[in-house]
């Protein structure tokens, strides 16, 4: 079977010395014609010329005119699978990426899904900033994130540091379901002091304490959530550096795996978008501990096209392992966009059985 395209057989006259009224007699003839029919005429080195110019890759170029698309698609169309996804590493990154178009939003969210979480977490911030990954994050997948057993146990002791006591005193009180010993502490020497007071009004005023603390809590994440910092302004006493939050976070290192979790999910959501947002600083291999699934429910908020040019991010390794995803037909489109010069060299060097077929036509 033969492959027609359109040749330029002004380079093959020019080759063999036939003359410009000769070359017309010839009409539509194919290559392989018109050189059988010069060596019949005496031209005995036609068939020998015909097969130098297809080994040659820049007379291929010429000849079967592959700065033109059409005559390429032409060609890889009759190529096989295999073939076609062998021509795949020479194709520029940009112009693998462009293949993705050919995919489904659906398509193209299922495939990125797949991807190593390096390169995952590297498409993702071509669309969206480290600071909101973390405040579109849902918190569920935050949560997976802080009981992960690949996060270090020890970065997160260090930005724990960054923790107020009355937040932390509240996530161990939530592990154990015991009264921090700081507060407990407190309590007892403000029932000492006050001991004309009725248990009524004890518990009263604990009641009030609890409400402030919850009340200062509560500012503190909303302006983490706005700011990311999980600071307090205090930096004495029972605040930040306190020999209380020392103590506090010594015990929440000693809890039980389960128990150590549970401290760590408890914290105040807009604070716990505060923390891991801390720790990425110091560790950007942290945001390659949220799911899979995770990020693509983040991009499914952008278009297709935003989701394609920012493919141009990822290693050509992973954008040619999509691309291979595409039918036959559609693979034999995107690879048309490979350079001619770089199409003659493999013809010439891989495919002599291909330009036979084109040389029939």
């Amino acid at each position: 079977m033969s492959i027609s395209i359109d040749t330029d057989l002004s380079a093959l006259a020019t080759k063999l010395h036939i003359s410009p009224e000769r070359m017309s007699l010839y009409g539509n003839k194919s290559v392989q014609d018109i050189a059988e029919a010069e060596a019949a005429s005496g031209n005995a080195q036609a068939a020998q010329v015909l097969m130098q110019m297809i080994s040659d890759p820049d007379q291929l170029v010429k000849l079967f005119k592959l700065s033109d698309a059409s005559n390429r698609y032409a060609i890889l169309k009759n190529l096989s699978e295999k073939d076609l996804k062998g021509l795949l590493p020479l194709l520029e990154k940009e112009d693998l990426a462009a293949g993705l178009n050919f995919f489904t939003k659906d398509k193209l969210l299922d495939l990125v899904e797949q991807l190593p979480k390096d390169q995952l977490v590297k498409y993702v911030s071509q669309m969206f900033s480290k600071e909101q990954i973390m405040k579109l994050m849902p918190e569920k997948e935050m949560d997976k994130l802080l009981q992960s057993q690949d996060l270090d146990k020890n970065l997160v002791l260090k930005h724990l540091k960054d923790i107020p006591p009355a937040v932390l005193s509240q996530m161990l009180e939530a592990a154990t379901g015991q009264q921090a010993m700081g507060q407990q502490a407190g309590a007892d020497q403000q029932s000492d002091s006050s001991s004309g007071q009725s248990n009524d009004q004890t518990q009263a005023m604990a009641a009030s304490a609890a409400m402030a603390n919850s009340g200062a809590m509560a500012a503190s994440s909303s302006a983490n959530m706005q700011s990311f910092d999980t600071t307090s302004s205090g930096n004495s006493g029972s605040g930040i550096g306190s020999p209380e939050q020392t103590d506090l976070i010594n015990k929440i290192s000693q809890l039980s795996p389960s128990q150590y979790k549970d401290a760590l999910t408890s914290m105040p959501e807009d604070m716990k978008r505060g923390f891991i947002h801390s720790m990425g600083k110091d560790d950007p291999k942290i945001y390659e501990l949220f799911s899979a699934s995770a990020y693509t429910g983040l991009l499914k908020q952008k278009e297709k096209p935003d989701l394609v040019k920012s493919a141009t991010a990822l290693e050509p390794e992973q954008l040619m392992k999509m691309i291979k995803e595409l039918p036959k037909d559609l693979m034999a489109v995107v690879a048309t966009q490979i350079d001619p010069a770089k199409f003659a060299d493999v013809l010439a060097s891989k495919y002599q059985d291909v330009l036979k077929k084109v040389v029939l036509s």
